[in-house]
């Protein structure tokens, strides 16, 4: 049976490869499936590879929950990706990434880390040697260059 308003398949109603990378997804630290990896499942193999290598890049690094989510919430603001910006800017939360760092990124003001994450206050102004800017500093302009505020 499929779900409804769905072209995805219920768990049920998946393949015996799909079902066991579908469990591996939904018992592990993402706790569901969602995103590019509901499209991925139609091919069990590659998805089981994807979700393996996204695990280790986002759960399994010294890196700091909050500031792993803080990194793809800028990335996702840079590109727009309105699914990637949804996904995690709960998880964000969940991390417990400051709202007020969340919504500066989302409208493409500069957040205040110094004073909502002491331990990463130099990010503000930590420059990249090629042109001298931070991260933050370069979503800023990109988004003012888009003629967003």
């Amino acid at each position: 049976m499929r779900q409804a308003g769905s072209a995805f398949r219920a768990p049920e109603d998946m393949t015996p490869a799909q079902r066991n990378v579908y469990d591996a997804i939904v018992s592990g630290p993402r706790g569901t499936l969602v995103g590019p990896l509901r499209a991925a499942l139609h091919n069990p193999a590659l998805a089981d590879r994807w979700q393996k290598l996204g695990q280790v890049l986002r759960f399994e690094t010294s890196i700091p929950t909050a500031l792993n989510e803080l990194a793809i919430l800028v990335t996702a603001r840079r590109w727009n990706s309105e699914l990637e910006w949804a996904i995690h800017a709960r998880d964000a939360a969940r991390a417990g990434l400051d709202s007020r760092i969340t919504e500066a990124i989302r409208t493409c003001d500069l957040p205040d880390l110094a004073r909502t994450m002491p331990r990463v206050r130099s990010m503000n102004c930590a420059p990249d040697p090629r042109d001298g800017r931070c991260c933050l500093c370069r979503l800023q302009r990109h988004c003012h260059q888009m003629g967003e505020s």
